[in-house]
């Protein structure tokens, strides 16, 4: 049977309704739980495609402005008894997260190489992957003036004012670092943009608290 392209099988999953089933996107092309295994290999059918090359397009037309408030998504709090397969759902969360960085890497370095740093291009380090992801910023880079930059990616296969979390470590640098940008990727396994937010996180953002640390009162 003739291998069916990766990126035709990803958008297939995108059109089910339902994360996890593998047999249904396979069963629309004809293909057996032995051809899976034989031609698909490690590809991942759950949204997270590889980092795309950042050379396919102009870097300039893949930034855009940040959402405006009144068209940014709001968070809704719903009640559902539906059950949720949390490590999955953090797995492929973690995987997207990590896809994001590489291809913000991958942007970051083509703009100074674009801007006539290549000396800076090959100083741009990926700190979440090679220090740890406890700094509360992802990528240690440069503009093109040679200032140094805390860039935190947020990526999500979602639209232009799709919301996104934010660790209490990551508000602390954002709040603290002055040279800390937060790069925000869409659209990411279509066609991925981005656009950058500076300065404290308050008046960058809108804040909404999702979780709280909570110490028994002794009542």
């Amino acid at each position: 049977m003739e291998k069916i392209p990766q990126r035709e099988l990803l958008y297939a999953w995108r059109d089910l309704p339902f994360l996890g089933q593998f047999e249904s996107c396979l069963a629309l092309y004809g293909m057996s739980g032995s051809w899976r295994r034989a031609n698909v290999g490690s590809w991942r059918f759950d949204g997270v495609p590889p980092a795309p090359q950042t050379n396919e397009r102009k870097i300039r037309d893949l930034e855009v402005a940040p959402p405006l408030p009144h068209i940014a998504a709001k968070v809704q709090r719903e009640r559902s008894a539906a059950r949720v397969n949390f490590a999955g759902r953090d797995e492929r969360n973690r995987r997207l997260g990590r896809a994001g960085e590489e291809w913000a890497v991958g942007v970051l370095k083509s703009e100074l190489l674009a801007a006539g740093r290549a000396d800076l291009a090959e100083k741009v380090i990926w700190v979440s992957a090679n220090v740890g992801d406890g700094l509360g910023y992802d990528i240690a880079g440069f503009d093109p003036a040679g200032r140094p930059l805390a860039i935190k990616v947020k990526t999500t296969n979602g639209n232009h004012g799709a919301p996104f979390i934010v660790a209490a470590n990551e508000v602390r640098a954002y709040e603290e670092e002055p040279t800390f940008v937060l790069m925000r990727i869409f659209d990411f396994s279509d066609k991925p943009r981005f656009y950058r937010l500076h300065g404290p996180s308050r008046r960058s953002c809108a804040l909404t608290p999702l979780a709280f640390g909570a110490h028994s009162s002794g009542i």
